[in-house]
This record gives structure tokens, sequence and C-alpha cells, in this order.
């Protein structure tokens, strides 16, 4: 008997939908929701993504180690098609791809030659951000702490920043997220800049596909707040070492309606914390899955106010943080 190891992306589908049963959450499958894998999974520096379509954030210059991970028997050889920059092969489905000087977005492919299966890289040529650099192309972005909290690397002052235009904002980042949703709410015109890290996109894909199998349908979050610039987060009277500022945090909510409300998840016929409640609870235990274990981060619930409806505050940053619970 042949034994075939599992991919990732299946593991990830069987890790989430064992949780959701050993929970007895009953979970009804949203049918409309797709998840758009691409039958083999890449991994990308540390991170592993199974997505169709996937984001890649560098610096001028900069070379990165992509190599497939698939199961025994999937079949090859792969190929990758780089529009720029230079790519040296590093073995059987195994490349260093350094990116060009230019900024801007460079559509890289990875195709498995016999199945013709295609993932698609949407690489994006980010700005070099000098540390005392407090606007960006007439962006104001205000000073970033000078010494990391706690000298944790996660807290390090970004080295790179994306431009965000009227013509790029709808860019995919990942099957459901696109980069328009995580633009800072400081009024501007064209361009913005954000900053924004991969493993955010991963664990939001990842929660999103278990509310979906829970029954909550929705084909996006509603993300209310993504990246914050220092000086926007500072106007806000925020935490000076909040995560928005660093690009691994949203504060989103699921609203299927488009009424710019959250939706009423445990059916109770209102909107308020409880809803929130609802959708931390199965985010904490979503993070304990193996598959998402890697974007261990910050989870908090906030209640309605005149400003705004309830929602969860979901980050990244590497350990664990409850409150609001």
């Amino acid at each position: 008997m042949t034994t075939k190891s599992t991919p990732f992306s299946a593991r990830l589908a069987l890790s989430l939908a064992a949780l959701l049963a050993g929970l007895h959450l009953n979970p009804s499958p949203a049918a409309a929701f797709s998840l758009e894998r691409s039958g083999f999974s890449l991994r990308v520096r540390q991170d592993v993504n199974p997505h169709s379509v996937f984001a890649l954030f560098v610096l001028p210059g900069e070379a990165v180690p992509l190599s497939i991970v698939r199961a025994e028997g999937a079949g090859g050889p792969f190929t990758l098609e780089a529009p720029a920059g230079t790519v040296r092969a590093e073995g059987p489905g195994a490349w260093t791809w350094t990116a060009p000087q230019q900024e801007g977005v460079q559509r890289l492919r990875i195709v498995q030659v016999e199945s013709g299966r295609t993932m698609v890289l949407n690489a994006v040529v980010m700005r070099r951000l000098a540390p005392e650099s407090e606007e960006v192309g007439g962006y104001r972005l205000g000073r970033y702490p000078e010494r990391p909290l706690n000298g944790l690397p996660a807290y390090r002052a970004p080295q790179g920043v994306i431009e965000v235009t009227a013509a790029n904002r709808d860019l995919r980042l990942s099957p459901h997220f696109t980069l328009g949703q995580f633009v800072c709410k400081q009024g501007s015109g064209w361009p913005k800049y954000v900053v924004l890290r991969e493993p955010l996109l991963l664990k939001l894909e990842a929660l999103l596909e278990a509310a979906n199998a829970h029954g909550w349908e929705a084909e996006t979050f509603h993300v209310m707040s993504g990246y914050r610039t220092p000086a926007y987060n500072r106007g806000l009277g925020n935490v000076g070492f909040s995560r928005h500022m660093y690009g691994d945090a949203a504060d989103v909510f699921l609203d299927k309606d488009g009424d710019g409300n959250m939706d009423d998840l445990n059916r109770d016929g209102k909107v308020d914390k409880a809803d929130a409640t609802a959708l931390h609870d199965l985010f904490a235990r979503v993070e304990q899955t193996p598959a998402v274990a890697p974007y261990l981060g910050g989870i908090g619930i906030y209640a309605a106010t005149p400003a705004h409806g309830p929602y969860v505050h979901v980050d990244a940053r590497g350990f664990r943080a409850r409150w609001g619970e």
C-alpha cells in the first residue's frame, strides 16, 4: 500500500472542520463560499500559502526564497514566471526571486506543468522608509517609536511602505481581500501608503473560512480599521504600540447584508456585543489549530458606540493577547 502525505491546504480544511465538529457547533457550511486553492502550497520565507492568489511584500532588490510544498505523487515539474527581477533555481520546485529596484506590482506565476494548476503572487515592491521619515510622497505618517516595545522584533519600525493608488486599490492580496480594504482612514488624496504583512492575510483567510464553515456566510470580512499611521493612531488616543501601525492587525466584523454593521450572528434579533463575542470565540478556537497557530496574536471584543457597531480586533503579533471578554 502506498501512503500519501496530505497537502497543507487539505490539512487546514480538515483541522478547521474537526475543530468545529469537536466543539459541537453544528456547522452549516455556506455553499457559496469558494476557497480558491491552487492544489499545491508554496512556502514563502517562513509562511506557507495554499491560495490560488496571494500577496508578497518586498523591498527593492530583496531576495525571497520560494519553494513548493505538495503531497507525494502530486506531479511536477513546476515553473516560476516572473516579468521582472531575477530568478535563480535552487532545486526542483525551489527558487530565489530577487525583486527589481523599481517600485510597483509584479505578477509572478507558479505553474504545475502537468496539471496546469496555477498560483499567482501579486508581488508588491515597496518604497523604502527611512527610520526618521514622518511622511512619504506627501502622505503624512508621523513618527514610529525609536525603540521597539520590550526589544521585540515585531515592534521594529517598518522598512517599507506600499503605495496605494486609485488604480491598484482593488489589487487582490488573497482570494477574499483587496489592498484598498486596509488603507488608513486618515484623510488624503491619492496616493496613500500602507504597511501590511502577509501573516495577517493568511490568518484572516483561515478565520473567514471557519466563519463560513460555521454557517456565517460572507465573501470577506468588513475591515473597519486596517493600517493606521502613527499620526492617525495618536490622534485617536490609541496605545503607542498599536499593532495597526505595524501592518498585522485588523478590526473586523461580518456584514453579509452590506449595511455597514455586524450581522446578527447569534440570531437573537438584535446586533450587540454578544455577536462580537460569538465571532471572538470562533476566532480564539481557530487560533488553536496547527495551521493557524503560527499566526498567534491578539483578539479583542468591542461593543457598539455612537460611532460604530460591535467588532472584533485580530492581529498576528506572535504572542497571545486577549481583552474585552
